[in-house]
């Protein structure tokens, strides 16, 4: 699109009407169709046009760049129309011009990083946030949102780099320590995680975020210590928000359980967890809809593919993020955590799609999962939820392999039912019945993905792993295609937990205190 498509873009604009001021609009198209007008004519003309004809739009914006070809604003937004007009290296070039510039930029900053994100350039993405992040006035706002903008795209080790600058001021608000806890915990350093968490519930005992994490990063051994006693503390108050309540409880049932007193734990977990039903409802039936319409679908697979992915899948809580970090040691191995690709493509696509669409969203996974960090040899995507879109998986990259992660059901229930999963997504997680009907469910998709997906399946048992873990872990190399020891080890394994067996046979002993959780299988009757 040029400047020749500008009467087009113009009757484009009259067809569109009027805005907020209709003489002034229409004063502008006249102005703009004898080539005339400042350089506000010619943005506002092109940002009426750019949501819905970015071609258009960019007509009109090469006509005004013409006039005023170091006009900031005008850059910036043919950056983005260039983005929404399929055009992404055209659309980086005009963005990074617009923030060598001027490199406060906020705008084209962002547009920059969710461009590179759009291609799976990840440590391009982070390295765009960052700079927006050193060269912006600093606030705590701003701060919190660099933060959680890294953190939400997966990228930790980027956003610990800002911790130091980020903590350093005064100012750090509870949220701030949430998320820089948040940060250290995921990069194997529980002892500083605790000491963020702790200082979040310090500076606001009714930020309900704050609490759980405070007692996961820690195994508490004694109610001398000091954040058991603020737990309890915190659970005989009355002024805290019903949401930091519920979540205060889950903390300290948490520490009741670590120190062996598992009635206290259950006697704060089954109030604890009817309060959250009570606001959270799950659709059971909703959930038995979607598995109903996965198995109807029939996708068409196309040509098997040599993909580097490996996929890990499983029922929340059955080991899936374990054995990922403990793959991952291998410096051959990248673990992209849980991320939301697969779920995003599956609704992008709908139940239909055809096989040019489902070969454009293999390469798109597949950028996503390679990013521009170093390359490496196999690729983790550790959500266990996955299970649920395995027949996109055979559709888009037929024969590539799946860990499939198994643990007693009961452990499952009993680990589900006393977390917190605050920040939603995980509703059935408060109720055993709804928690058998998740796993019912997932009986039905792994057994349909077994019987008639392209897919190579391993099954990997919980207990086998904490049982022996290094013949296990060698199982799964071998069927990774890591068949020796790998030679440079990474940087993370010196951080790695200890695989302990305190979690085997979890729902064995809650079974005889909590009240509605059956033997068979930690469902209600």
């Amino acid at each position: 699109m040029n400047s020749s498509r500008l009467p087009a873009a113009l009757d484009a604009l009259r067809r569109l009407g009027s805005g907020n001021d209709p003489a002034g609009d229409f004063a502008r198209i006249d102005r703009l169709s004898r080539d005339e007008g400042d350089a506000g004519d010619w943005f506002e003309a092109a940002a009426r046009l750019v949501p819905t004809a970015p071609g258009l739009a960019l007509g009109v914006l090469e006509r005004g760049l013409h006039h005023h070809p170091n006009d900031i604003a005008l850059l910036y937004l043919r950056g983005n129309a260039l983005r929404l007009d399929g055009q992404p290296a055209a659309a980086e070039a005009a963005l990074r011009e617009v923030v060598t510039r001027l490199p406060t930029h906020a705008e084209a900053g962002i547009s920059l990083a969710y461009l590179l994100r759009e291609q799976g350039r990840m440590a391009a993405f982070a390295e765009v946030v960052i700079r927006l992040w050193r060269h912006l006035p600093r606030s705590i706002d701003g701060d919190l949102r660099s933060l959680t903008f890294l953190v939400e795209n997966g990228r930790i080790a980027d956003a610990a780099l800002l911790l130091p600058g980020v903590l350093a001021s005064p100012n750090a608000g509870a949220p701030v320590h949430v998320l820089a806890g948040t940060i250290l915990a995921t990069l194997g350093v529980p002892d500083r995680a605790r000491v963020q968490f702790a200082e979040a519930v310090r500076k606001n005992p009714d930020l309900a975020e704050a609490w759980w994490p405070l007692a996961s990063a820690q195994r508490f051994d004694s109610r001398d210590d000091a954040d058991f006693r603020a737990l309890e503390t915190a659970a005989t108050r009355a002024d805290l928000q019903p949401a930091t309540r519920i979540a205060v409880a889950f903390a300290l049932a948490k520490a009741c359980d670590d120190i062996g007193d598992v009635e206290a734990a259950v006697r704060l977990l089954e109030p604890a967890n009817a309060n959250w039903r009570r606001h959270h409802r799950w659709d059971a039936a909703g959930w038995r809809r979607f598995v109903d319409d996965r198995l109807r679908v029939r996708l068409a697979a196309g040509r098997a593919v040599d993909a580097p992915v490996v996929f890990m899948v499983g029922l929340p809580c059955s080991g899936t993020s374990l054995l990922a970090r403990r793959l991952a040691a291998d410096a051959r191995v990248r673990n992209r955590g849980e991320a939301p690709w697969l779920a995003t493509t599956a609704a992008r696509l709908g139940d239909q799609p055809s096989a040019l669409a489902l070969a454009d969203a293999a390469r798109l996974y597949l950028a996503h999962a390679r990013q521009d960090d170093a390359p490496a040899t196999v690729y983790l995507d550790a959500t266990p939820m996955n299970f649920r879109f395995l027949d996109l998986v055979a559709a888009m990259l037929p024969g590539v392999r799946v860990i499939h992660c198994r643990r007693d059901p009961r452990d499952v229930a009993a680990s589900l039912w006393r977390r917190h999963f605050p920040r939603g997504g995980m509703d059935f997680a408060y109720d055993f019945a709804d928690i058998a009907a998740m796993a019912d469910g997932h009986a039905r998709l792994l057994g349909d993905a077994r019987a008639r997906l392209a897919l190579t399946i391993l099954d990997v048992d919980y207990e086998a792993l904490v049982a022996d873990a290094a013949a296990e872990i060698a199982r799964v190399r071998a069927f990774i295609g890591l068949y020796e020891a790998g030679a440079n080890p990474s940087p993370t394994a010196a951080v790695l937990e200890p695989i302990h067996a305190r979690s085997v046979g979890r729902g064995h002993r809650l079974a005889a205190a909590v009240s509605d959780l059956a033997l068979s299988g930690g469902t209600a009757h």
